[in-house]
């Protein structure tokens, strides 16, 4: 999926954030440009994160240093 996401369920969303060298980094992702969620990664470290997203609402992530940024959803099960 590409960067900013708009899904059209609700679901959740993985956020893999892959640094560009031996860097702490903040990762954020905003909900309809509002912050939402926020994670860190250290000393170079990745970082996976799980978090539930709302349809209609876009998101879209991004991180204080260089670094490969992928976003996948995953819709919610019906009950």
């Amino acid at each position: 999926m590409s960067n900013p996401y708009t899904p059209k369920t609700d679901g959740f969303m993985q956020v893999y954030y892959s640094p560009s060298g031996n860097v702490d980094a903040t990762v954020t992702v905003t909900q309809n440009s509002t912050g939402y969620f926020y994670g860190s990664s250290t000393g170079g470290a990745n970082l996976c994160q799980f978090f539930p997203v709302r349809a209609g609402y876009t998101y879209r992530a991004s991180a204080s240093q260089p670094g490969a940024i992928s976003l996948n959803f995953m819709p919610k099960n019906a009950e």
